[in-house]
């Protein structure tokens, strides 16, 4: 009976087809994808909820003239308080959206430069 030989897949031969520049750059290249993707998602994600917190702010003044109008009846502590409510939560929520969809670690930034300085040393 004869034995059949069965492929394997060896690591050294496939990157020796390819170069490590090509690597890298398929690498750099799949990585500016992924953050460029992710900051369009980031930045829409930003857009909505500031058109959102832009039309709860614009309810709350739509209120505000009506219960100054004498349209609607609120006390006028109420009034205060549902106004100073409505601006401190927009204020804490676009904190929030700053500090979570745009946050401060460099990771993106120390990626890229990796690479672009590993290309300057070729």
């Amino acid at each position: 009976m004869e034995e059949k030989k069965i492929p394997t897949f060896n690591v050294k031969q496939r990157t020796e087809r390819k170069s490590d520049t090509e690597i890298s750059d398929t690498i750099e290249t799949s990585l500016i994808g992924y953050f460029d993707g992710l900051r369009k998602l980031r930045r829409s994600y930003a857009t909505k909820l500031f058109y959102l917190l832009s039309a709860e702010v614009a309810v709350m003044g739509v209120i505000l003239i009506f219960s100054g109008m004498g349209v609607l009846a609120f006390d006028e502590w109420l009034v205060a308080l549902f106004a100073e409510t409505v601006l401190v939560q927009t204020a804490v929520t676009i904190r929030i959206v700053v500090k979570n969809l745009f946050p401060e670690n460099k990771l993106e930034s120390e990626i890229l430069n990796f690479f672009s300085k590993k290309n300057d040393l070729s």
